[in-house]
C-alpha cells in the first residue's frame, strides 16, 4: 500500500526525481511555488496517439499537483486541506522547498539583503508546515502515527554541519544549521504525538551526490524507526558515504 506524502519543492531538482522515482512507492501531493512539474496528475495524462484508448505506463502513478507559496498562512493552511481531500492521511512530510543566494558578506550586501528571505524557507517555513500537521492532522492520533509510522523529513545540507571554504554560502548555511536544531527539537517534543522528525543533509546532489542515492535515503530515513537525527550523505572516494549523528 503507497504512504501519503506532502513534498514541498516539488518543481525543484531533487522535488523533480522523486516523484519521477518514487511515485510507486508514494501518493503525493506535489507542491510547487512557480514552476510547472511535467508528470502524470490531474492535470496532465499521456496519450499513446496510434492507440488513444490503450493504458499508458506514464499514467500509472499520477501526483497530485497545487501551487502555493509556503510563506502565507493561509497557503500553508491550503496545502493541509488539500491533503486531506486528496489523500485522506499524511503519513509523511518532505521538506524539500528551498532558497539560495550565493554572496559574499563583505563585498556585496546581497547575502544580508536576501538573509530573512533565506531562513524564512528553508527554516520558518519547515518548522511552520510541521506544527500546522501536528495541530491540523497528528494531534491526539498517536496509536494511529505510530502504527503508520508517520514523520517529518527536512531535508537540510552538508553545508549546515560542516564549515566548508566556499565564499558566499554563509546566510544559507546558517539558515539550514537552523532548519537542523527545529529538526532536533521537533522531534522531542512531537514523540508524545508518535511523529518522528528527522533531516538529510547530503553534499551537492547531481555532482557530488547523485539524486538517486538521495531519494534512497529518504526512502530509508522513511521506514527507519528512528527520531531526531542528523542524516549526512556526501561523496568519497570510494562511493557515497552516509554518517548518522
Amino acid at each position: 500500500m503507497k504512504r501519503s506524502c506532502i513534498l514541498t519543492g516539488a518543481s525543484g531538482e531533487l522535488g523533480r526525481a522523486f516523484c519521477k522515482i518514487a511515485a510507486n512507492k508514494y501518493n503525493i501531493l506535489a507542491v510547487c511555488h512557480e514552476r510547472s512539474l511535467l508528470h502524470s496528475s490531474q492535470n496532465i495524462q499521456s496519450v499513446d496517439p496510434f492507440n488513444p484508448e490503450l493504458p499508458v505506463e506514464e499514467n500509472a502513478d499520477p501526483l497530485f499537483i497545487m501551487y502555493a507559496d509556503l510563506t502565507r498562512e493561509e497557503d500553508r493552511a491550503r496545502v493541509v486541506e488539500v491533503a486531506l481531500a486528496r489523500l485522506g492521511e499524511v503519513d509523511v512530510l518532505i521538506n524539500a522547498a528551498g532558497f539560495s543566494v550565493w554572496a559574499s558578506l563583505l563585498d556585496t550586501t546581497y547575502a544580508l539583503d536576501t538573509m530573512i528571505q533565506q531562513f524564512n524557507i528553508n527554516a520558518f517555513v519547515p518548522l511552520q508546515l510541521t506544527i500546522l500537521l501536528a495541530h491540523r492532522v497528528w494531534n491526539n492520533n498517536f496509536a494511529k502515527n505510530r502504527q503508520c509510522n508517520r514523520g517529518v523529513i527536512n531535508v537540510s545540507s552538508i553545508a549546515a554541519a560542516h564549515a566548508v571554504p566556499r565564499k558566499g554560502q554563509s546566510v544559507y548555511a546558517a539558515s539550514k544549521a537552523a532548519l537542523n536544531i527545529f529538526t532536533i527539537h521537533l522531534a522531542s517534543e512531537l514523540s508524545d504525538r508518535g511523529i518522528r522528525v528527522n533531516a538529510l543533509l547530503p553534499d551537492t546532489f547531481g555532482t557530488k551526490v547523485s539524486l538517486e542515492e538521495v531519494i534512497e535515503a529518504l526512502s530509508d530515513i522513511d521506514a527507519s524507526d528512528e527520531t531526531g537525527k542528523l542524516y549526512e550523505i556526501q561523496s568519497k572516494r570510494s562511493g557515497t558515504e552516509s554518517t548518522r549523528r
